[in-house]
This record gives C-alpha cells, structure tokens and sequence, in this order.
C-alpha cells in the first residue's frame, strides 16, 4: 500500500466512527446534554476530516515534489552518461587510430629492412656468381 491508500483507508475509518457515534448518540435519549454531546462530536468529526484532508493533500504535494526530483536527477544522470559515453568512444577511437598507425609505422620499417637485406643478398649472389 502507498501512502495515499493509507491516508484514505484511514480517512474512511475515522469517517465511518464519527458516522456510528452520532448513530449511537441520536439513538439514546436526547435531552439537552446528548445534544450537545453530540454537536461536540460532531465537530470533532469535522475537525478530524478537515485534518485529514489537509494531511492528504500535503502528502500529495509531497510526492508531487518527490517525483519532480527524481526525474530531474534521472535527466541530469542520463545527461552526464551520454556525454561520458561519448568521451569514452572518442578516446577509444583515438587509442585505436594510433595502434593502427604505429602498426602502420613499424610495418613500412620492417619492410624496408627485408628488401635492404634482400638486396644485399642479391649483390652476394651476383658477385659469387662473378667467381664462379
């Protein structure tokens, strides 16, 4: 049950006993001080109705508030998530371009030093083959 079942189930209660009481009291004998017994009740009863209904509604302003909060607090995590998601996928994206480029780099040295060697090996060939 939530708050504002509660504060209603209360409210038909109290509204449900003040309804008996003055059922009861009307009942008896009335004389001057049943009378005024039960007018006193009476106005107790609406007292009690009046607070209640009051309770009632701040508790609704309450929740009313509650909620405002909560959503704005939604709104600013899921603010700060996205931009968060995007400095992460920048970040990922730039770590990643310079892998490739590194690897791109060392691929061309690597390159470079195979032919150079290839080369030298070809110029032992041809001179050994002057000898031969």
């Amino acid at each position: 049950m939530n708050i504002l079942e509660i504060v209603s189930a209360v409210f038909a209660v109290l509204a449900a006993c003040g309804i008996l009481a003055v059922i009861v009291l009307l009942l008896r004998k009335t004389d001057d001080g049943t009378k005024s017994e039960i007018a006193r009740l009476s106005e107790k009863l609406d007292a009690v109705q009046k607070h209640t209904a009051d309770e009632f509604a701040r508790n609704r302003m309450e929740l009313a508030n509650s909620l405002d909060t909560l959503g704005k607090k939604t709104d600013a995590m899921t603010k700060a998530n996205y931009e968060h998601q995007i400095a992460l996928n920048e970040t990922v994206t730039k770590s990643l371009n310079d892998i490739r480029d590194r690897t791109l780099e060392q691929n061309e040295k690597q390159t470079k030093l195979i032919e150079n060697a290839i080369g030298k090996m070809q110029e032992i060939n041809h001179a050994l083959e002057f000898f031969v």
